[in-house]
C-alpha cells in the first residue's frame, strides 16, 4: 500500500496539460492525413482494378461497384442460410 501512495505522490514524470493537448493533437491530425492518404490510395487501386477488368473482358466488364454489390448479396444469402440452419 504504502508504493502505490509514493507512486500517486511522485511529481518526477509530471507533464503539463499543455504538452498533452499539443501532443495529442499533433497525433489526431496526422491520423487525419494518413487515413486520407489511404482512401485515396485505395480509391486509385480500385480504379486500376476496375480498368483492367474492363479491359480483359469487354464482353464480361463489370464495375467495381457492380462486383461489390453482388458480393454483399452473396453475404447476405449466406447469412440467412446460416440463420435458418
Amino acid at each position: 500500500m504504502y508504493i502505490a501512495i509514493r507512486l500517486w505522490r511522485d511529481q518526477r514524470g509530471e507533464t503539463s496539460a499543455m504538452a498533452m493537448l499539443l501532443l495529442t493533437t499533433i497525433v489526431a491530425l496526422g491520423a487525419i492525413v494518413g487515413l486520407a492518404t489511404l482512401r485515396d490510395q485505395m480509391a486509385a487501386a480500385m480504379t486500376e482494378v476496375d480498368e483492367l477488368l474492363a479491359a480483359t473482358e469487354p464482353a464480361k466488364a463489370v464495375s467495381s461497384e457492380a462486383m461489390l454489390a453482388e458480393l454483399l448479396k452473396f453475404e447476405a444469402a449466406t447469412a440467412r442460410t446460416r440463420v435458418l440452419a
